[in-house]
Parts: structure tokens; C-alpha cells; sequence
């Protein structure tokens, strides 16, 4: 007998409890061992554990958003504390990103700006929304900045501008999207689109349309974000040519899940989840309840296959490791479960890798 779609909150809960119970405390902060670190000795690499850094990818910026997340759907006051102590010890960090990488979201200041906005709504930290905002004027203000070498920059940037109407963001994000114009694939596209959308210039309509309407489509990446490009395309433009490209390019990753075996990724980038995640946003765009249904397929046989029996979740190491970590780790299969519980109140943050 399966699970039901009850149990999706239940197994975030759980791998949240996990994570609070292997977090290693200093005081009011907090951090993580075991995200994998591949060092290359001798022309031969190997993968060690290491402790996580501030971002988002694989730090602290990105456990504190599922835990904040997690709290406001239970409010289990650990992982409120747990959460709080996360994107302190980012906090703590913040002279540690390279300056190539500063704007950047997955792995620069745009990612802990962004972890400080969702923690300040989910956990009610006022304080942390000026925190955030301190950072991304600092980003912003750095003349030092000539590169944003992360489409999902643009996306997360415009999100932020929605939330709190301030005009840098939209600015710094235009000034990202420039930077970007000369760039193809489909993540490139989808920022490009992000910012019609936002500013009704029809220049990053062009250059969008350009890379979507490529035969074959300009990709450096896999179907799980091509088919979000088109499915945002379809949201933003209403033109039907990008749904039945989307209903395309979904059936085929539909189709690589309906055989799950034991030797899987269950990650975001580019496992399990992330199919599961496009299936779950092609529902709610398109109105294909059973999309829906194998994206909650894939949750349930998670569940029994690791869940149920506490074994370690396949995150995209080599050794297997259960990595701490958002991206290629448990808070961001924990975020997946959450999503499967309410796709709605918790939007999905996989904007392009």
C-alpha cells in the first residue's frame, strides 16, 4: 500500500529533525559535516567531507530555507532555531565569497540575501528582511562588478523585487540580464523572459525567443529546464506553440521515471527531484492533475524506499553520502517533500542551473 499524499509533510519533517540533530552548534550559530569535497592528488581525484560553506548550493544559506520553510508548515520551534542559527553562521561568512562569484545566487551574496528574506517571512525574524537588504545594496553598490555568470541570479533578484518593491533589485537585475545577452541556453532564456516580464522590454523578449525557438533548442543543461523555460514562455507569453512544447519536452521526462530503480540521484539539479519538480509546475500551468500524480509517485517511492527504513538518500555523491546540503543534499529533498505537500505556499526555487 503506498503512502499517502499526508505523508509527503511527515517525511520533511523527519529529514528536518535529522538535520537538527546532526547540526554542530557554536553558540548562536550553527553548521554541517559531510559535504562532499573532491580534491585531486597526483592527476587522481577523490571525495572527502567537508564542513559547509555560507551559500546556498551547498551551505548553510540553503539548509536555513528548507528549515524555515519547514517550520512554517509545522511550527516545530527547532527547526525555527535551527534555521535562525544557519543563516547566522552565513552571516558570520560573508567576506569569504570571492569576488567573481559575489552577485551570483547559488553560490554568492544573492543566495544569502534571498535565505535571509525567506527566513524573516517563514520564522517572523523582521530584523533579517534589513539584513538582506544591506546585502544586496552592497552587491549592488560594487564597482568592482563587470559579471553575473548565473542566469538564476536574474529570477531570484526579480522574486525579491516582487516581495519588497525596491528598485535597486529590479536594477541590479536588468544590469545581471545585460550581462547575460550574449549567453545561449535555455537558463540564459529564462532569465531573459523573467525580465520581459518584469520590464516589458522587448529586447529580452527577442533574445528569450530566440534561444526557444532554436531547432534544436540552444541547451547547456537537461529537459527538466528546458521544459521550465517553456512552460514559463507559456505563462508569460500565452503563446501556445511554448505549451505544446512544454506538454513535449514533459511526456519525455515523464517517461524516464515510470521504471524507478534503486540506483537513482534523488537531488535537485539533476535527480529525481528536479523531474518530479518540473512535473509538479507543468501540472499546475498546463491543469494535468495526473503530472501531478508521478511527481507524487516519485515522493512515495522515496518513501519507501529510504525514508521508511532511515537509509542514507542518494544526493549525487559518489560514496553515497546523505549530504547536508540544498542542492545536492537532504534539505533539498526535504524542500522537494514540502513541495509535493503544497506546491502553492511553497514556491519552487530551482530557477536554472
Amino acid at each position: 500500500m503506498q503512502p499517502s499524499v499526508s505523508n509527503f509533510l511527515e517525511t520533511a519533517d523527519f529529514i528536518g529533525a535529522k538535520l537538527c540533530r546532526d547540526a554542530m552548534w557554536a553558540g548562536q550559530r550553527c553548521n554541517w559535516f559531510g559535504v562532499p569535497v573532491t580534491a585531486v592528488q597526483r592527476s587522481v581525484a577523490s571525495e572527502a567531507q567537508g564542513i559547509c560553506g555560507p551559500d546556498l548550493y551547498s551551505g548553510t544559506s540553503g539548509i536555513a530555507i528548507f528549515l524555515a520553510r519547514l517550520f512554517a508548515a509545522t511550527g516545530e520551534k527547532i527547526f525555527r532555531m535551527t534555521a535562525e542559527a544557519a543563516i547566522r553562521q552565513a552571516l558570520s561568512r560573508l567576506d569569504h565569497f570571492p569576488p567573481d562569484t559575489r552577485v551570483d545566487f547559488y553560490k554568492g551574496l544573492t543566495g544569502v540575501a534571498y535565505s535571509l528574506f525567506e527566513t524573516a517571512e517563514s520564522c517572523g525574524i523582521e530584523k533579517f528582511n534589513e539584513m538582506g537588504l544591506l546585502i544586496m545594496e552592497d552587491v549592488a553598490g560594487d564597482d568592482s562588478f563587470n559579471d553575473c555568470s548565473d542566469p538564476a541570479t536574474v529570477p531570484a533578484l526579480l522574486r525579491m523585487h516582487q516581495r519588497y518593491q525596491t528598485d535597486f533589485l529590479l536594477q541590479l537585475a536588468t544590469k545581471c540580464g545585460d550581462e547575460l545577452r550574449n549567453r545561449s541556453g535555455v537558463n540564459a532564456a529564462s532569465a531573459m523572459l523573467e525580465l520581459f516580464g518584469a520590464t516589458g522590454e522587448k529586447n529580452f523578449r527577442q533574445t528569450a525567443e530566440a534561444i526557444l525557438l532554436s531547432d534544436p533548442v540552444e541547451t547547456t543543461t537537461d529537459d527538466s529546464q528546458t521544459g521550465r523555460a517553456y512552460l514559463r514562455a507559456f505563462e508569460l507569453l500565452g503563446d501556445d506553440n511554448y505549451a505544446a512544447r512544454a506538454r513535449e519536452v514533459t511526456k519525455t521526462v515523464r517517461s524516464r521515471i515510470q521504471s524507478l530503480t534503486d540506483d537513482v540521484d534523488f537531488s535537485l539539479p539533476r535527480g529525481l527531484a528536479a523531474a518530479a519538480d518540473l512535473l509538479l509546475e507543468a501540472g499546475r500551468v498546463l491543469g494535468e492533475d495526473d503530472w501531478r500524480r508521478t511527481a507524487e509517485r516519485v515522493g512515495n517511492w522515496g518513501i519507501e524506499r529510504y525514508s521508511k527504513d532511515d537509509l542514507p538518500w542518494p544526493c549525487g555523491s559518489t560514496n553515497g553520502w546523505d549530504a547536508p546540503s540544498f542542492m545536492h543534499g537532504l534539505a533539498g529533498i526535504g524542500y522537494f517533500y514540502l513541495r509535493l505537500h503544497d506546491s502553492v505556499a511553497v514556491p519552487s526555487v530551482v530557477f536554472g542551473l
